[in-house]
């Protein structure tokens, strides 16, 4: 995945080397430049992004699209681009994290498997975008729609000042304990792919997480927050192409 974040007028604070590859630069040359200024060349629509961002608030944390982007050697490639808001102790947004993933593959996949426009934007539908955030000592402080109804409760208020530790295989609990000890500003979210048990329908499902730090201006976290992708689709159809 390609991550990056950005102050609202789209100076580069932090970017991964999968994000540095992609423009074909060391991410130490790509620091405190302009996201428009970079991304011109791989199509980043200026107006759009603007138009995402204003759009973003504490009630609505995230905004995704699927777009089209040209690698630095001229390869165009379909990405899933999540951007999430963070805000400061006013509740006005200070930063924004963009979260983008390669889906090229799916999108050949429609054509390899021979299926209808209508069948792949089904598998693009169905997929939940499951937000948690939590204190740093593992409170819930608010969870979404989407994912409360994953409890028999369809109820927010069930997760709410309970510890997430609570609701979560303890093996996958100890990986995020492990890997949120290394946040800090310069390396401020991780990535996990987590199956999960549903106890509202007994079914199992596959969960891409991004789990990002918040910290405050003595760059001390003050609140978590996870964003997941309900990706039980794409597992799936992998599978069928890994045996065709």
């Amino acid at each position: 995945e390609l991550i990056f974040r950005i102050r609202i007028d789209g100076t580069l604070l932090f970017v991964n080397e999968n994000y540095a590859r992609f423009m074909g630069a060391e991410a130490g040359e790509l620091m405190g430049r302009s996201v428009f200024e970079i991304g011109e060349k791989s199509g980043v629509d200026r107006s759009l992004v603007q138009k995402v961002m204003s759009e973003l608030s504490q009630d609505k944390h995230i905004q995704t699209c699927v777009v089209q982007r040209r690698r630095y050697d001229g390869v165009l490639r379909w990405m899933r681009i999540n951007q999430i808001g963070i805000f400061d102790e006013n509740g006005a947004i200070a930063e924004i994290q963009i979260v983008a993933t390669d889906i090229t593959d799916i999108k050949n996949a429609e054509d390899n498997l021979r299926i209808s426009e209508e069948k792949y934007r089904a598998i693009i539908d169905a997929q939940l975008d499951y937000i948690v955030r939590f204190y740093p000592g593992s409170v819930i402080s608010y969870v979404n729609g989407p994912l409360a109804y994953t409890h028999p409760a369809h109820d927010p208020s069930v997760f709410i000042g309970k510890k997430w530790l609570d609701f979560v295989d303890p093996s996958l609990a100890e990986t995020v304990l492990h890997n949120k000890r290394n946040l800090n500003p310069a390396n401020p979210c991780f990535r996990l792919h987590a199956k999960h048990d549903l106890p509202s329908t007994g079914k199992k499902i596959w969960v891409d997480w991004v789990i990002t730090g918040i910290f405050d201006d003595k760059n001390k976290i003050i609140e978590y927050q996870a964003v997941g992708r309900d990706v039980t689709p794409i597992v799936q159809l992998t599978a069928q192409l890994n045996e065709s």
